[in-house]
């Protein structure tokens, strides 16, 4: 359960730093190293390190001049950028080999003359201003879910005349192939791994150290357990601030990561690493909030109000164009044909885990909420979270309805290839962005999406789609090699 709970709380800094100033912990001196964080266009985190000795306050909080090459942002002609570090994003890094002073940046213009059009976080920025369409001091919180999968190794070859994969984990039955005996586990689950005990739940101690971690770096998590799929697990934290959530989004995959690193482990949040198996997937629980109340709270289905409903139907009216940024890769697919037909029309209904949309039970009016299912952690998690925001205040302001809930979500294939859904998700990412450009311009609404920033984003996306659609996959050569 990620349920709102009253006050907001913004990404709280480490246990280290906690209640202090950043200029009262600069004074301590307790750290070698200061760090600062920004998110490319692909939403991959990035960063500049300096010496402590090399750097002063003054600067850390005025901001930093740096030239970077970051993923569909300017050439290396015109690379300049102004990095303003967030006070309130301050970190002691617990997966850092020194101590480590690390910081959220916003990326600005050298000149100081305006944030930079493509810098994720600023978009974001933009879209949580728009929430003053529905009401005055509004805000959005979310309580992100993540599903990740910990390997224990990783093979994979990309070439013209060779392509393979080899996956290695303790739960799955590549495992019984190892011969090395404090590795062969000697048995594989053959079943659902959902709730492992501790017998059989090989990734409880990563979990566990993903989870000390967490907590370590101000995070709060909520849930810690086994997912259903073979050495997947799923870690919850709790409700923040739409800026916060997504900074926190990006830090928790640093942790998870760089502590399963150390444990000689790799981490991964993609969609559908595994064929067959269940995917990871990035659930978002939205709540929009106005001086202290929840908007989303009310007396109608499942306890929501008016205002949720329209939320929900803006979302499913954009769900096509949505998943330009909420599934922005071919593997995200691979994912959705499994989890959620996406020749099925979007739905949504209560306590329904089978459907995109789902309105989790609300054990009081705090904890109303809408929760997306489709998103995965391949997105850009500034760039989801801004989308779903317009999505949703386009939905309210349009007072659209969302109909009637999904009561029967059984599986029916030819059915629905022979009454093809008109507003299902897409079947790919080509036809995603085909969706967003048609829909554009709700997006460019308010300028929370620029022009140069959708095009540079659909230009980052087509080139993915382009270079998948121009390679053959395994399969095809098990299937039509000798035809």
């Amino acid at each position: 359960m990620n349920a709102p709970t009253g006050a907001i709380e913004g990404l709280q800094r480490s246990a280290f730093a906690r209640g202090q100033s950043l200029a009262q912990l600069w004074e301590t001196g307790a750290f070698e190293f200061v760090t600062i964080w920004f998110t490319d266009l692909s939403g991959r985190w990035m960063r500049l390190s300096w010496p402590r000795e090399a750097m002063n306050y003054q600067k850390l909080v005025g901001g930093i001049h740096s030239s970077v090459l970051a993923s569909h942002w300017r050439d290396a002609t015109n690379c300049d950028y102004l990095f303003k570090a967030d006070a309130d994003t301050a970190f002691i890094d617990p997966c850092e080999a020194s101590p480590t002073l690390s910081l959220i940046a916003n990326v600005w213009e050298p000149d100081g003359s305006g944030q930079y059009a493509r810098d994720p976080r600023g978009v974001l920025l933009r879209a949580i201003k728009q929430l003053e369409r529905v009401a005055s001091g509004c805000l959005c919180k979310v309580g992100p879910e993540l599903e990740f999968y910990i390997f224990d190794e990783v093979r994979y070859k990309l070439g013209q005349f060779e392509t393979y994969v080899r996956l290695i984990e303790a739960e799955s039955s590549s495992n019984s192939e190892r011969t090395q005996s404090a590795h062969n586990r000697g048995y594989v689950l053959g079943h659902s791994s959902l709730h492992l005990s501790p017998t059989s739940d090989y990734t409880a101690p990563t979990r566990e150290a993903i989870l000390r971690n967490l907590a370590a770096v101000g995070l709060s998590p909520l849930h810690n357990f086994h997912e259903a799929g073979p050495a997947q697990a799923e870690i919850g934290i709790s409700h923040l601030e739409a800026l916060r959530a997504a900074d926190a989004i990006q830090l928790y995959k640093r942790v998870a990561r760089a502590t399963a690193t150390k444990l000689g482990q790799l981490v991964t949040f993609m969609p559908a690493p595994i064929p067959f198996a269940p995917g990871s997937g990035l659930h978002f629980h939205l709540s929009i909030w106005s001086e202290g109340v929840n908007l989303f709270s009310g007396s109608g289905l499942g306890g929501m109000s008016e205002t949720a409903m329209h939320a929900i139907a803006g979302v499913m009216k954009y769900s096509k164009a949505l998943c330009a940024f909420l599934t922005p890769s071919h593997n995200s697919f691979c994912r959705l044909s499994h989890a959620f037909n996406p020749i099925r029309d979007v739905e949504f209904g209560v306590s329904n885990r089978r459907i995109p949309i789902r309105i989790p039970p609300a054990l009081e009016p705090n904890e109303a909420r809408i929760e997306l299912r489709f998103p995965d952690a391949s997105c850009n998690p500034y760039l989801a979270l801004a989308s779903i925001i317009v999505a949703m205040v386009a939905g309210i302001e349009q007072r659209l309805e969302p109909g009637a809930p999904a009561v029967n979500n059984a599986p029916g294939f030819l059915g629905d290839v022979r009454n093809r859904a008109k507003n299902g998700l897409p079947r790919d990412l080509e036809e995603a962005l085909l969706e967003l450009d048609k829909v554009k311009d709700v997006f460019l609404r308010d300028d929370v999406f620029s022009e140069e920033m959708l095009n540079a984003h659909i230009e980052l996306l087509s080139r993915r789609a382009l270079f998948r659609a121009t390679r053959g996959h395994p399969a095809d050569y098990a299937e039509c090699l000798d035809c």
